[in-house]
């Protein structure tokens, strides 16, 4: 009696996975680069200069865009109160 985990050498070799039906996949090297792309269309932070991706204004920026750092600083900054950051 032969082995459980023994294959036959008879047997035929097993067949590749099937490919997903579709058009092929088109190379990275075609398309343009994301990052590059966007940044390009992002506005600059009014109070930092880098490009804000997801750009916030409100009444305290003067309706300014700013970036989500400089927005958030700027709102700890006035709703923390004076001597909370324990200096």
């Amino acid at each position: 009696m032969a082995d459980a985990g023994a294959v036959d050498a008879a047997a035929p070799p097993a067949e590749p996975p099937l490919r997903p039906s579709g058009p092929p996949a088109r190379p990275l090297a075609a398309s343009p680069p994301r990052a590059a792309a966007a940044a390009a269309a992002d506005p600059p932070c009014a109070k930092c200069g880098r490009p804000a991706a997801r750009p916030r204004d409100c009444e305290h920026t003067g309706w300014a865009a700013y970036c989500t750092e400089c927005y958030v600083e700027l709102h700890y900054y006035l709703t923390e109160p004076a001597g909370a950051d324990g200096r």
